[in-house]
């Protein structure tokens, strides 16, 4: 059976929503603007498994990116700090920056896109105790 997290941080056209489904083993997380969702990046990650699991201290995360969009960093660096927190592998799409965003705007989304993330992490972390 799948849980689904919704979080959002911010409110306006800066906000940033995100919907994660956890599945039997592995996450799939989409964030968002409000205004302008769409899919500007995708990553996946795995969790690195040295010493037959118990030290995770990293995550090896491949990015595939939509030309232009501004959206890759993010992605690579939700997903890979997400697998190597949860231990499990995730996906994340990306669909924060539009063409037109100041570098002082996509700092806002990135600040915010990191609190979503910290709030899905530990929802996540809660459900997979009460399975």
């Amino acid at each position: 059976m799948c849980t689904v997290i919704q979080e959002k941080v911010g409110s306006g056209p800066m906000a940033v929503e995100a919907v994660a489904t956890v599945m039997g083993e592995g996450v799939v997380l989409t964030i968002q603007t409000s205004e302008n969702g769409h899919i500007g990046a995708v990553a996946i990650a795995e969790p690195d498994q040295s010493d037959g699991g118990r030290d995770r201290a990293g995550a090896t995360t491949s990015v595939i990116a939509i030309h232009g969009c501004k959206d890759e960093g993010i992605a690579q660096e939700v997903a890979n700090q997400m697998a190597s927190e949860l231990g499990e592998r995730v996906v994340v799409t990306c669909g924060l920056a539009n063409a037109d965003a100041t570098p002082q705007q996509i700092g806002e989304m990135q600040l915010s896109a990191r609190a979503v993330m910290d709030a899905v992490s530990g929802q996540v972390r809660m459900a997979r105790r009460e399975a």
